[in-house]
């Protein structure tokens, strides 16, 4: 009777993890090969998601000349509701794109 109880736990366990959703999170990357990290989300996280932020620009002065300017970043994690959006302006760039496998992002 133990064993059959031990036995139904180690299941239940099991179960519990396989329903887990596996992210990729990071907070403020330069790039993908920065944002290795694998998070089991909490139970109600149904979603992966990927933000990502960047903004461009130039600047002339008389003692370096043009200078360029190229920021980015990217944020990866797990979400309970999921809410795609991308945003462009003539500086800046944003985006958020969600996904429901393990790694999909």
């Amino acid at each position: 009777m133990r064993i059959l109880l031990v036995s139904l736990l180690a299941a239940a366990v099991c179960l519990h993890l396989a329903d887990s959703l596996i992210c990729y999170t990071c907070t403020a990357a330069r790039s993908n090969t920065d944002c290795l990290t694998k998070t089991t989300c909490p139970p109600g996280y149904n979603y992966c998601t990927t933000a990502t932020g960047s903004a461009t620009g130039s600047a002339t002065g008389s003692l370096f000349g043009t200078i360029q300017l190229n920021i980015g970043s990217i944020h990866k994690g797990c979400v309970q509701k999921c809410l795609p959006k991308e945003e462009k302006t003539l500086w800046l760039k944003a985006s958020t794109s969600c996904c429901h496998t393990d790694l999909c992002n």
